[in-house]
């Protein structure tokens, strides 16, 4: 398929964001899905922001990160919580710790 990224800018951020800057911006991408009349959406992402996708659910507070270009299905219900294979839960990854109040790694 051919994709048109001439619109996209070389460098299309203008600051690195803190945790509330990245959980502000998932819960906007939340609802931002939920708007959409699409029941399947691919979600291409860094591993930062996918990590923290998943942790805004409560139930996987404690998920450390993807496999390097995994693939998952994943569901997000109307009240914005996500539901992921068991797989994926037990699944630790690299042994990085982040308190909620630390940049994300």
């Amino acid at each position: 398929p051919h994709f048109d990224c001439e619109g996209v800018q070389e460098m299309w951020w203008t600051e690195i964001e803190n945790y509330r800057q990245v959980t502000d911006r998932v819960e906007e991408f939340k609802r931002f899905l939920n708007s959409r009349p699409e029941t399947n959406i691919a979600v291409v992402s860094h591993g930062v922001f996918l990590k923290t996708l998943v942790r805004s659910t409560d139930q996987y507070r404690g998920f450390r990160s993807f496999k390097n270009c995994e693939c998952v299905r994943v569901t997000l219900d109307e009240q914005g919580n996500l539901h992921v294979p068991d797989f994926i839960r037990q699944y630790t990854g690299p042994r990085e710790l982040i308190n909620e109040q630390s940049e994300p790694t």
